[in-house]
């Protein structure tokens, strides 16, 4: 059974306005689906992940835009930019803790800088 969510037709919807695709044929021709799927996809069927990527190329936008209308990604989480040194930058007594929590799953303090900034965001936010 396919996931229904308001959110997600009113996104849809809101996308095919903005082109002036106003016939479900058009809006199907532009993405390579019927006019069924579009259809489905404005009454609130949340589409398959691959096809979400064939929405998010067809409209121009990022795949996480088509996450959150989905109701998959709220907006905090794909507001949240993650960096990572490059692993030159890391230090080998850094990388050996970081390896023994990981494998141990004694110490669930990260060793990374980056690691620690997420876990106090996410800590924060609730």
């Amino acid at each position: 059974m396919a996931t229904r969510t308001p959110e997600f037709g009113e996104w849809i919807s809101r996308r095919l306005e903005e082109r002036g695709w106003d016939s479900l044929k058009a809006a199907g021709e532009q993405f390579g689906v019927s006019h069924t799927t579009v259809r489905d996809w404005r009454d609130g069927v949340v589409p398959r992940p691959a096809t979400m990527r064939t929405i998010a190329d067809t409209l121009g936008c990022s795949i996480v835009d088509v996450f959150v209308a989905a109701g998959w990604v709220s907006e905090s989480e794909a507001s949240m930019r993650v960096t990572h040194r490059p692993m030159a930058d890391v230090s080998g007594e850094e990388l050996a803790r970081e390896v023994t929590r990981r494998l141990t799953g004694q110490d669930a303090t990260p060793v990374f800088r980056e690691d620690q900034e997420l876990a106090a965001r996410k800590t924060s936010k609730r």
